[in-house]
C-alpha cells in the first residue's frame, strides 16, 4: 500500500516549475497519468484523481498539477496508527483515524480499500468520513 501512495505522491510532487504552472514530470496527458498511477490504483480510481489534481493546458500542450489540498497519504510511518480488516482473500481495508486537523475537536476516520487484481494489491476507493470519536 505504501508503494501505491508514492506513486500518487510522485504524480503531483514531481514537477518542473520554472514557469507559472506546474508540470507533470510523469505524464505528459491525463492518459499517460491514469497510466503511471495504474500500478497502484483500479482505473476508475486512477481517473478520478487525474481529474480531480490536473488540468490540460492547451495553450502549452502540457499536463500541469493543480494545486489543491489532497488525499491523506499514507507511509511507513502510518503502519502502528492503522488497523485493518480482510473481508475475503482478495480484499483489505486499512483504517486510519486523524484527529485536531482543522480544529482542536475534529476526528476523521480514513480507510483505503484494496483489492487483489493481476498479481498486485490495488487501491480501489478511498474514504475520508468525519468521526464521533
Amino acid at each position: 500500500m505504501v508503494k501505491n501512495f508514492q506513486l500518487y505522491s510522485s504524480l503531483l510532487e514531481d514537477v518542473d516549475s520554472s514557469t507559472e504552472h506546474l508540470i507533470s514530470l510523469h505524464a505528459n496527458d491525463k492518459d499517460e497519468a491514469i497510466n503511471y498511477l495504474s500500478p497502484g490504483f483500479e482505473p476508475n480510481l486512477a481517473s478520478d484523481i487525474v481529474e480531480a489534481y490536473t488540468q490540460w493546458i492547451p495553450g502549452i500542450q502540457k499536463l500541469v498539477i493543480v494545486p489543491c489540498d489532497g488525499i491523506p497519504v499514507l507511509t511507513q510511518a502510518d503502519y502502528n496508527k492503522c488497523s485493518f480488516y480482510q473481508p475475503n482473500h482478495s480484499s483489505v481495508i486499512f483504517r486510519r483515524s486523524y484527529s485536531g486537523c482543522y480544529s482542536e475537536q475534529d476526528s476523521y476516520l480514513f480507510m483505503v480499500h484494496l483489492s487483489y487484481v493481476d498479481e498486485s494489491w490495488k487501491i480501489e476507493k478511498l474514504e475520508l468520513l468525519e468521526s464521533s470519536d
